[in-house]
């Protein structure tokens, strides 16, 4: 894995993400309404033209602004793609987890 001028093992950045989604969770689990914040900010639909001209001057960011996605929405899509993997993979873990709701649906 290599970033600018940094190279890292595949194994090291591993390390890191989950460190970073453990914090993450952490977070979001302390602080439910500033992460809200947060994610609302960072995903808030901004203004076409100022978009284009920030992709025009050679940000990294795709032409078009994807569509806004809100937190519930993403909360149920993350955890049904979680609960189906738990099915197929630990089947004993969906009713441990209460997920049940998100199974087959």
């Amino acid at each position: 894995f290599a970033k600018g001028n940094r190279v890292m093992a595949l194994d090291t950045a591993f390390q890191e993400l989950t460190m970073l989604a453990v914090t993450g969770a952490g977070f979001g689990a302390e602080f439910p309404e500033r992460f809200e914040e947060l994610y609302a900010n960072s995903y808030a639909r901004q203004d076409p033209a100022d978009w284009k001209r920030l992709h025009e001057a050679g940000l990294g960011i795709p032409p078009e602004q994807d569509e806004f996605v809100s937190l519930d929405t993403r909360t149920k899509n993350d955890l049904t793609m979680f609960a189906e993997y738990c099915a197929e993979f630990y089947p004993d873990y969906v009713a441990q987890l209460g997920l049940e709701e998100y199974v087959g649906g």
